[in-house]
């Protein structure tokens, strides 16, 4: 797999240099969740970042530049070109949101029920939704999308060098079980291995993103996906279930000095679970190829 990325000052999808922000955390998800408005002082939501320990920094709107990602995606790509995904995505998580507990109950959504007659179309541009923000993820870490990602995005071809599993993750927090509604970016992890001549050389990446209790994991891999009609083909979208009963006699301490860096490491076990420890990075890895 060619990781280089080439050249950071244009657009990763069609190559202009009038380079736009793209939303890391979806801004309708933003408003669905905390309102459209600017958020009163009492109110902003703390954006804690995965790799530190230190002051989360607290966000006055969904349109901060905190939620963004940096410029690698022009104006047209961003907006006009990917409009129908974006349409896409909102239609299913707005399905999602309302219908959370029957969802969570049965496992799985009809695609028809969230966009009628138009469903595979619509499920097709539902995932170049999903496939558009991969691509700003691994832009953002210095690694090139594939051929088929681009390809995918465009309605060239079907895809093949994603992987994506939907999780529903249960959470439950505190003696009434109560729910843990959040906006979550996994971290990329990247998996390589050694060659002779050559180094290190990139294999996979893995990560997710989380939207209340609606995981979105990915790997993304050079053909892990060998049946080329899946995305369109099946009319039901399928969730695995997180349950988090193997958690109830551990204990969690939430203390006021730390209250921020001990959130981080509580909510880091709930995204990972049932993956722990050492090995958690690639058994989140496998558990995708294997799904």
């Amino acid at each position: 797999m060619d990781t280089r990325l080439n050249d950071t000052s244009i657009c990763w999808w069609c190559g202009s240099k009038d380079l736009s922000r793209e939303h890391k955390f979806k801004k309708t998800d933003l408003d669905l969740l905390y309102g459209k408005s600017a958020y009163p002082k009492n109110k902003r939501i703390a954006l804690i970042k995965h790799t530190t320990s230190s002051n989360p920094i607290p966000i006055q709107s969904s349109k901060s530049d905190y939620l963004k990602f940096k410029k690698t995606l022009c104006e047209n790509c961003n907006n006009s070109r990917s409009a129908d995904f974006d349409k896409a995505y909102e239609k299913v998580i707005s399905y999602y949101l309302e219908n959370d507990k029957a969802i969570k109950s049965r496992g799985w959504v009809d695609m028809k029920c969230i966009f009628g007659d138009e469903w595979e179309r619509e499920k097709g541009d539902f995932f170049r939704y999903c496939v558009k923000h991969v691509c700003s993820r691994l832009v953002e870490s210095n690694i090139q999308p594939s051929v088929n990602l681009i390809s995918f995005l465009n309605y060239k071809e079907e895809l093949r060098d994603i992987k994506f599993v939907f999780q529903i993750k249960n959470y439950k927090f505190g003696e009434y079980e109560d729910r843990i509604d959040h906006l979550y970016l996994g971290p990329m992890n990247v998996f390589s291995q050694h060659h002779l001549f050559i180094g290190e050389k990139l294999t996979s990446v893995a990560s997710w993103y989380t939207i209340k209790q609606l995981s979105i994991n990915y790997v993304f891999k050079k053909y892990v996906i060998a049946k080329t009609d899946v995305v369109p083909s099946d009319q039901e979208l399928i969730f695995d279930i997180i349950k988090y009963n193997e958690l109830d006699e551990r204990n969690f301490s939430l203390n006021k000095e730390s209250m921020c860096s001990d959130y981080m490491k509580i909510l880091e076990v709930m995204e990972y679970f049932p993956f722990d420890g050492a090995n958690k990075k690639i058994d989140h890895y496998n558990y995708i190829l294997n799904k």
